[in-house]
């Protein structure tokens, strides 16, 4: 089916004359109608009533309709990779965002955005293991990464440009504790930093997880006692959680509170720690000399994800 022929329709259905159109059109009035007729040919069905004056038949009202989302489409298709063919390919590489719901939930959107604005950049999700955030970026395993850290945000991100690494503040997330049923805190309504104090501190030993044990330690010791944390090594984070975890606390982000696999441990209970200062603040952070060019454009999106903060 010729584009132009159907332009030549839609612009013969604003006239509903074929002189009038094909004059608009800058073509013979001739070629117009044979345009027309041969179309209807194509379609197998008539689009022009032509006895007793002119005008669209039911269904070339009906054929206007589709054919105008017709060309609208094809002229946004053309356009967008007229722009896609011009821009230069590129590639980022994340740490994988849906390790935490927090981390998911603000990076989907820039996916989204990406995906339909620039479809020329690949954004590759990498799951890092055995490496620190830091050390994953400082060797070029990932473009960007996450970061949760406790304390004063200016401290935070002036710490981290200390080792060339820019860290950005996303959103403010509360603590959650998961013990087991059987420990006494499990009855009181409500708890405290403080209530936590002499339990055993269970941290996954993966060197992901340090910053995470860092912000432990210094949440503690705000709070006027040293943690006792206990590194429990495991393949994955699912065997993690799902291990003996009754001897000790889990600490880790309110929203995990409702993540499926806590749900699923009837032998374990969760609840947000209560307190002005029982939180922490989630980053994304990048080396500031990274000169990949798909990195601002990522960046400009995931800060508009930014809440709280």
């Amino acid at each position: 089916m010729d584009m132009q022929v159907l332009r030549e329709f839609v612009e013969f259905s604003k006239h509903l004359n074929f002189s009038a159109a094909a004059r608009f059109l800058h073509m013979s009035q001739s070629s117009l109608s044979k345009h027309i007729a041969d179309l209807e040919k194509e379609v197998g069905f008539p689009l022009v009533d032509r006895d007793g004056g002119v005008a669209l038949t039911v269904a070339g009202r009906h054929f206007l309709t589709s054919v105008e989302d017709i060309l609208y489409n094809y002229d946004q298709s053309v356009e967008k990779c007229r722009r896609i063919n011009r821009e230069k390919a590129m590639r980022i590489v994340i740490q994988d965002p849906m390790i935490d719901s927090t981390i998911g939930n603000q990076a989907i959107p820039v996916f989204m955005h990406l995906s339909e604005h620039h479809p020329n950049i690949e954004v590759i999700p990498h799951t890092i293991s055995g490496q620190t955030i830091t050390e994953s970026l400082k060797d070029g395993t990932v473009d960007i990464g996450y970061l949760m850290a406790y304390g004063p945000i200016e401290e935070v991100i002036a710490e981290r440009a200390s080792i060339g690494i820019t860290a950005v503040p996303l959103r403010k997330r509360r603590f959650s504790a998961w013990v087991s049923k059987d420990r006494s805190i499990a009855n009181k309504d409500t708890w405290q930093v403080e209530d936590l104090e002499g339990m055993k501190f269970l941290v996954a030993a993966d060197r992901l997880f340090d910053d995470w044990r860092i912000v432990l330690e210094k949440l503690c010791r705000a709070h006027g006692f040293a943690p006792r944390i206990q590194m429990r090594v495991t393949p994955t984070i699912n065997g993690y959680l799902t291990g003996n975890l009754s001897e000790g606390v889990v600490v880790l982000s309110d929203a995990w509170v409702n993540d499926p696999r806590f749900l699923m441990r009837q032998d374990m209970v969760a609840k947000v720690l209560e307190g002005p200062d029982a939180y922490y603040h989630l980053y994304y952070v990048y080396c500031t000399d990274n000169k990949n060019p798909a990195l601002p454009i990522f960046t400009k999106e995931l800060k508009k994800q930014a809440i709280d903060v």
